[in-house]
């Protein structure tokens, strides 16, 4: 039974499910299972997909309730695991709105949740984590894009532009 909201690889052509500490992955054409991502120490809590790269075909990411973010290459229908990040909070959701940056946002739904910037020009060894001044009390939902962020604070629809300068709340 999944337990998180599923991603769509960038090509529309699979399907990525948390389930418990795993992630299955599906053909979206056969709806069979093509893959597994088993190796997370806590439930997994957010699953996000990249755009193809010229170092990974099929790039994903996965966090967990206990703050860890994986790099993965799912291209060739199996899961290898890239790298591994530790935060020191649990992942609410993930966004991958360049290809060189991962968002990760930390909380628990209906609770405080903070945005982090990973810099990943290069899966295998990611870089630097900077904080991000986007910062909700009672985070409900979240999504991003290259030049925006959008977080929903309890009723409150809040959004970000182009240098995290917090422009509207609705």
């Amino acid at each position: 039974t999944a337990t998180q909201d599923p991603a769509i690889s960038a090509n529309g052509s699979r399907l990525f499910a948390p389930c418990g500490t795993s992630v299955f992955s599906y053909s979206v054409k056969t709806t069979k299972q093509t893959g597994l991502f088993p190796m997370h120490k806590g439930r997994v809590t957010a699953v996000c997909t990249g755009a193809k790269r010229a170092d990974c075909g099929t790039p994903v990411a996965t966090g967990s309730s206990v703050g860890e973010v994986q790099l993965w290459d799912a291209s060739k229908g199996s899961s290898v695991l890239l790298a591994s990040i530790d935060f020191e909070a649990p992942v609410f959701a993930l966004r991958w709105p360049r290809e060189d940056t991962l968002l990760v946002a930390l909380g628990e739904a209906g609770g405080s949740v903070e945005v982090r910037q990973l810099e990943v020009s290069s899966l295998t060894d990611p870089g630097k984590v900077s904080s991000v001044p986007i910062e909700v009390a009672e985070a409900r939902g979240f999504d991003a894009t290259g030049s925006g962020v959008a977080l929903l604070d309890r009723h409150d629809l809040c959004i970000w532009g182009a240098g995290w300068e917090k422009s509207r709340r609705y």
